[in-house]
């Protein structure tokens, strides 16, 4: 049957309004005590209470632990009094409570209480001795009326072998209350959206942007009936920070996320996620990158949030088409983070036939050794390396090849249940891949262009047919861009950009667009070898773009970098030196950005299983 007969028939059977569906279930943040320092006193004699974004990562406690969250944070025992503020009669006390395995050896517990007036209205014992797996060390939440009463006070007491007590802290506290929203039907106005960022694929790693090899002919099919961005950018070279732009339409020294040590999203961010439930579609995710999950809030506005590490899309997309035959009556909003084509590069034996047919099997499929070598000073000769590139660019294609087939395999689905022309599809990534054309491989490292470019394609209602659009675009826009496309009217809270709207963008060719990594490497001012990590920040702006790295303790002195695309599209030669003035302006550029953004930004650091998740993805030296 013909792709039309199909959403026919389907509309047909769907003619029954039947049952009505259930309401969305929001939770309203109505006051936030965190939020008023002025009203809170107390804290311990060695260590007075203060405000921090604590940043244990409870990995795997599960999405009941929550992730990271903004606590007050003290060795116990302490004692904070919080003046009982006006609220609505129906909003509930929010809160958690934790303890920090740190430097602590030995065996007790710490008694949390919450307290009215003197009154006690919760209390918790942990255990905190140093035995407890870290698996078990989440957040202890609860939801609680709190009785009238002048003052909250809010109690952590220690019992246990060693003087010195572990760290402790309560976090969110905020009084909150749940509200229904109305859920969207399919007969009602809009389209679906299905987002798909495939991890790690650069622009022209698809043949509609400039791969000659056949990689991509799904996604090439579905170029040529949507539009085509030529020139998107992601604002970072790596996952948190882009993927969080992605979701609140936010610079990275704005929303925080991998800005500076802190890898998770805070919850107090409004998400793309958020907004499409506030206008009634139903939301879930399906993500294949342990950075992305709920233990690090990425699951914010998502109803349902599937997080399967490292598995290969083509396993995924069987959860994913069984939540679209379940949705199928509803309007919806679906998030794809599909893990290939990062490393470890092991396509399946079709795509690894096809594409690197001569690649031995005990080539590595992780460039992370060979990097370590060029890090370490021992990088292998110059042929050798270039081989170990040109050969790992195969197997890369390889897994591009297979990430396509799954697309296919999504679209011919939407189809199957008449979906299609109801369903806008957006495709991305969050940052791109780099085979020695500076230097090194992976990613993470830099902020040009073959890292930071990604793929960006639209296609079903309302988008132009068979449109290649060649100005600069943010990937961050995306999500305003798809909340017109799908008639989402309340789009309150994301920036107010549409990349399909032409005329919004006259004149705007030489608006700058930035970059950021707190993860950059350069070489040594000798070319000898690569310097430890610093932060890097980027400007593009019309023909050129500028890398500032700023003076760092360990890194040096401040550096930078000039190109000129027009001329010298590869970002080969450096103009610095000879283009002072021009330097001045676009450095001058970055700070006034960093300066405006870190203004409300979201600050936090890192912890040990924190640094451990970075470092088995790549991105932090041992």
């Amino acid at each position: 049957m013909p792709a039309r007969g199909r959403l026919l028939a389907a509309a047909c059977s769907r003619s029954d309004p039947g049952p009505p569906l259930p309401p969305i279930l929001e939770t309203e943040t109505v006051l936030a005590l965190l939020d008023d320092p002025a009203r809170r006193s107390g804290g311990n004699a060695d260590a007075p209470a203060a405000e921090v974004y604590e940043m244990r990562m409870p990995i795997t406690g599960g999405a009941g632990a929550r992730g990271p969250m903004r606590a007050l944070r003290a060795p116990a025992p302490f004692e904070i009094k919080i003046s009982a503020p006006e609220r609505p009669a129906d909003a509930e006390f929010s809160f958690a409570v934790s303890v920090e395995s740190g430097d602590y050896g030995g065996k007790g517990a710490v008694a949390f209480t919450v307290e009215v007036d003197g009154a006690p209205v919760w209390t918790r014992s942990v255990d905190c001795s140093a035995s407890v797996r870290a698996a078990a060390r989440t957040w202890v939440a609860d939801r609680i009326s709190l009785p009238p009463g002048e003052a909250l006070t809010l109690r952590a007491s220690y019992e246990g072998n060693r003087p010195q007590a572990p760290r402790v802290s309560f976090g969110l506290l905020e009084f909150v209350r749940d509200r229904e929203l109305p859920r969207r039907s399919s007969r009602a106005k809009g389209a679906n959206v299905v987002l798909v960022l495939i991890d790690t694929l650069r622009a022209d790693g698809l043949g509609t942007l400039g791969n000659p090899r056949p990689v991509s002919p799904e996604l090439d099919a579905l170029a040529q009936r949507g539009v085509v961005f030529e020139r998107a950018y992601s604002p970072a070279p790596w996952t948190v920070p882009s993927t969080a732009s992605l979701l609140t339409g936010l610079t990275p020294p704005e929303h925080g996320s991998g800005f500076a040590g802190k890898n998770f999203l805070d919850h107090r961010l409004l998400t793309l996620a958020e907004v499409f439930a506030r206008n009634g579609f139903t939301t879930a995710a399906f993500s294949n990158n342990k950075l992305i999950s709920e233990a690090r809030n990425f699951g914010q506005g998502f109803e349902s949030f599937t997080l399967s590490p490292w598995e290969l899309s083509g396993e995924t997309m069987g959860g994913v088409e069984t939540w679209l035959e379940q949705k199928r009556d509803e309007r919806f909003f679906l998030y794809l983070h599909l893990i290939d084509p990062h490393a470890p590069y092991d396509p399946p034996a079709p795509h690894r036939a096809r594409f690197a047919a001569d690649v031995p099997l005990s080539h590595p499929k992780d460039p992370d050794n060979t990097l370590t070598r060029i890090f370490g000073g021992r990088a292998p000769p110059a042929q050798e390396l270039q081989d170990f590139a040109r050969v790992t660019r195969q197997l890369y294609d390889g897994e591009t090849s297979y990430a396509d087939e799954q697309i296919g395999r999504l679209v011919t689905r939407l189809q199957e249940l008449g979906l299609d022309e109801d369903t806008v599809i957006a495709i991305t990534s969050d940052h791109g891949e780099e085979f020695l054309e500076h230097g090194l491989m992976g990613h993470v490292h830099h902020l040009h262009e073959e890292l930071v470019r990604v793929p960006m394609i639209l296609a079903g209602p309302g988008v132009p047919q068979g449109k290649r659009i060649t100005r600069t675009a943010e990937m961050r826009f995306l999500g305003p861009t798809l909340m017109r496309l799908a008639r989402a009217e309340d789009r309150t809270g994301l920036p107010d950009a549409d990349l399909l709207d032409d005329r919004a963008w006259l004149g705007r060719e030489n608006d700058p667009i930035f970059f950021t990594t707190h993860h950059g490497r350069l070489p040594t001012p000798d070319g000898t070898n690569w310097g430890p990590e610093r932060a890097l920040h980027g400007v593009r702006q019309a023909d050129w773009f500028y890398v500032w790295a700023p003076a760092a303790e360990k890194a040096g002195a401040s550096r930078e970098f000039l190109y000129n695309r027009a001329l010298d599209p590869a970002e080969r030669n450096d103009l610095a030196a000879v283009e002072a003035d021009r330097c001045a302006h676009l450095r001058s550029l970055i700070e006034v950005w960093l300066d405006r953004s870190l203004g409300g930004s979201l600050s936090g650091e890192a912890d040990e299983q924190d640094r451990a998740d970075m470092r088995a993805l790549g991105y932090v030296d041992d």
